[in-house]
């Protein structure tokens, strides 16, 4: 008797450590997801700043593009990157690409000065 109670034991420790490796290799996997979508998001978006440095696009066209291509609470890719995360960074670069559109010919940033 004591010894199929070892061998159940055994058994489930083996079912646990399997379950539990999976469950981490399915946390990497997203991980990875989550990285390439932040990579290709960033990505467009300087692109389409870099287009606004070289004269290519006014700003209003820049950010239509990037509007157009990542709408506010689209659900692009669900389960991935955090929309907070993907907010943020669509602010950040719209905000720059507005500021270079007002000087696209040599590409210099405005320099704000404080009260």
């Amino acid at each position: 008797m004591q010894k199929y109670k070892t061998g159940i034991l055994f058994s489930l420790v083996i079912v646990f450590l399997i379950v539990v490796c999976i469950r981490l290799m399915w946390q990497v996997t997203i991980l990875s997801v989550e990285n390439a979508f932040v990579q290709d998001f960033v990505y467009i978006l300087y692109l389409t700043e870099d287009q606004v440095i070289d004269g290519e696009l006014t700003a209003e066209k820049a950010a239509a593009f990037v509007e157009s291509y990542y709408p506010v609470g689209s659900k692009l890719r669900p389960n991935t990157v955090p929309a907070k995360v993907v907010e943020t960074i669509r602010s950040r670069v719209l905000e720059r690409i507005n500021r270079l559109g007002q000087d696209n010919v040599t590409g210099e940033e405005h320099k704000t000065e404080g009260l």
